[in-house]
């Protein structure tokens, strides 16, 4: 009688695993990147339904360099800061694309309408001495910057702690052009030329 012993195969079996599981992560790089591929440009597109681009096409600025510091601006409560958060997103940040002028909005101004949202949550807090109830909008709002920071992943090293005396320090940020999204904005939010 012949035994056979299963560590024969115990490399065989390995091997159709990690063929297996080789396998697998092959499809799921395809479907994710089939999943999130970049939509083609914006010729032909009816900006009807979900037939948009991804991105909103103007060109790609170049690079500035900005000072990151604690301002004396854009502060939690009272008229000025009402005013310069809502300025931070001129006609509420729509934007008209294609030839019916469908109104869509970019993701900076998202962004920024959600911060602006949470500060008047917070700052209404502050005035009532309340909890402000948590709305469908805050949450939201919540949810998509956390969603939005993860998906930059900005890795600049942030010092956690600073002196004293001098107070924060700042720091300079290699940062997309936002004057040059301000100016597209600008000018797409224009009455539509007569031809």
């Amino acid at each position: 009688m012949i035994l056979h012993s299963h560590s024969s195969s115990r490399p065989l079996l390995l091997f159709l695993f990690l063929f297996l599981v080789g396998c697998v992560k092959v499809a799921g790089i395809i479907w994710v990147y089939q999943a999130v591929r970049l939509r083609p440009a914006s010729a032909g597109r009816s900006y009807v339904g979900d037939d948009f681009p991804q991105w909103w096409d103007i060109g790609k600025p170049d690079p500035v360099r900005v000072v990151v510091d604690d301002t004396r601006h854009y502060l939690l409560d009272g008229a000025a800061a009402d005013n310069e958060w809502a300025a931070l997103a001129p006609g509420d940040g729509i934007i008209h694309l294609g030839e019916q002028r469908q109104p869509f909005s970019i993701a900076m101004f998202h962004q920024l309408r959600c911060l602006n949202i949470l500060r008047q949550d917070l700052a209404l807090s502050y005035e009532t001495g309340e909890k402000a109830p948590e709305s469908d909008l805050s949450r939201h709002c919540l949810n998509y910057l956390r969603q939005t920071v993860l998906c930059a992943g900005d890795v600049h090293v942030d010092p956690l702690l600073w002196d004293t005396v001098l107070g924060p320090k700042t720091d300079v940020y290699a940062c997309r052009n936002f004057g040059a999204i301000y100016d597209a904005v600008e000018e797409n939010q224009l009455p539509p030329r007569k031809t």
